[in-house]
């Protein structure tokens, strides 16, 4: 079996596009620490714009409504590949895939916007 993975920020924002995946997952944090994160990578934008930012997206709570699959990234690193695991294992509960490559390319994924958000 063949399957892509595609990292798309704004998938549930786009529409219908959501439709063409089989599997969708989101990697979520709560909204103060989200708020946090892009403070910090964005330090010339200020309170105000980062807020009008995030208030332009879905909420966090109707992309995980919306999701197959949630991985939580709102502690460690060792917390994100746990969740990223546990993430792989519902994949594969839930469409019976024989799944190799893939918890390393979440991880990837996950690891990559861990660091980034955090920047």
């Amino acid at each position: 079996m063949k399957f892509n993975l595609v990292d798309i920020p704004l998938l549930f924002e786009s529409g219908l596009l959501c439709n063409l995946f089989g599997v969708k997952v989101v990697v979520a944090c709560t909204p103060k620490l989200q708020l946090d994160r892009m403070m910090k990578r964005n330090p010339d934008w200020g309170l105000e714009q980062c807020e009008r930012r995030i208030a332009s997206q879905i909420p966090i709570g109707e992309k995980i409504d919306m999701a197959d699959v949630i991985i939580w990234n709102n502690d460690s690193l060792k917390d994100l590949e746990a969740g990223v695991k546990k993430a792989v294992g519902e994949i594969q509960e839930l469409y019976h895939w024989n799944i190799s490559l893939v918890p390393w390319i979440i991880f990837f994924f996950a690891y990559e916007q861990y660091f980034w958000r955090s920047k």
